[in-house]
């Protein structure tokens, strides 16, 4: 009986890992368009998958939905979704829901993904991500279809585990319905889509991990870099226009939050991106409670700093967008 209660204990440590794994790094499985949004489980208690839709607009609000899929616990296959919505000059409200595996289903035929009252869906040139959560509603529009894109590094292999993450939409005009605390507001703007899917520690993945998504100037850009615990620093930048990601060198940061700097190479020089404004500080491990103090002897006390931000390009060209830094502390 001991054993067997050891053996759940441990099961249920690993499960822990590895949804919240997905909850830190959500900051982003290769199944073709037709099927994109279609979840893979793997049969692993450290299993879990994650959808990230992250847009900004006109009026300075901020919109993260998102859906986490995981084997945590008693019980496989439940999800979780999840929204934040920061508005304009205000104070950031984080919700989410979570289910049981009979409460979420996926829909080949509309390529659509249900979790209790939430859907993610995709045809034609338009992607929407409708989340309920009680606190929370909010329904964003992507004008862009799904296009399952692989960047530089976008598998990580760690002691036999893995990380894999695909860009689903990397920058689209968007258009959002917003609800929260008896406030309805519509914007404009512009919104990304990701994927992610691990059953890998947290702390054999990075010390440091840093993402900026900009989306309005002259050329979308998406830029990331990963400093891992051993080794160089790894590094990619995409701007719309080119064919695909490429490795980026040269990285510089300094600063941190609000005063954060990264100097890097583009196709057009030296660039420059800088934090202007913090939107949202996120600490999983302290807003998950129980699960998250079992979970931090192994992944340690992540904190995710999402700034408003610019990107100076070598021409003088600026695009601004957000800037996303989660630092992993042991």
């Amino acid at each position: 009986m001991m054993i067997q209660m050891i053996e759940k204990a441990d099961r249920f440590r690993h499960g822990v890992v590895g949804s919240l794994l997905c909850l830190f790094l959500c900051m982003a499985s290769w199944a073709q368009a037709a099927s994109s949004l279609k979840p893979d489980p793997i049969d692993e208690e450290s299993y879990g998958e994650s959808f990230t839709a992250v847009a900004e607009f006109e009026d300075g609000s901020y919109v993260l939905l998102q859906y986490v899929f995981t084997n945590a616990g008693f019980g496989d296959g439940k999800a979780a979704c999840r929204a934040l919505i920061v508005p304009p000059g205000g104070k950031g409200k984080n919700s989410a829901i979570k289910v049981d595996r009979d409460e979420w289903s996926y829909n080949a035929g509309s390529n659509s993904l249900n979790v209790g009252k939430c859907v993610l869906k995709s045809s034609g040139n338009q992607t929407r991500f409708v989340a309920k959560t009680g606190e929370v509603t909010a329904s964003l529009k992507l004008n862009a279809g799904i296009r399952s894109l692989r960047t530089p590094g976008h598998r990580i292999k760690s002691d036999g585990k893995f990380y894999e993450s695909e860009i689903l939409v990397p920058w689209a005009t968007a258009t959002a319905t917003l609800s929260t605390g008896g406030k309805v507001w519509k914007i404009n703007g512009h919104g990304y889509l990701d994927h992610t899917r691990s059953n890998a520690l947290l702390k054999n993945l990075a010390n440091r991990w840093i993402r900026f998504r900009g989306f309005r100037g002259t050329s979308p850009v998406l830029f990331e870099v990963r400093y891992p615990p051993r080794g160089a620093y790894k590094a990619w930048i995409w701007s719309d226009g080119k064919a695909r990601p490429i490795k980026g060198g040269n990285i510089k940061t300094k600063g941190k939050s609000s005063s954060l700097s990264i100097a890097l190479q583009t196709d057009k020089g030296a660039a420059q991106i800088k934090a202007r404004k913090v939107i949202y500080r996120y600490k999983p491990a302290k807003q998950y409670g129980l699960l998250g103090r079992l979970a931090k002897p192994w992944v340690g006390d992540p904190e995710i700093i999402t700034s408003q931000a610019e990107l100076t390009l070598g021409d003088g060209s600026v695009v601004k967008g957000v800037l996303e830094e989660a630092r992993f502390a042991d």
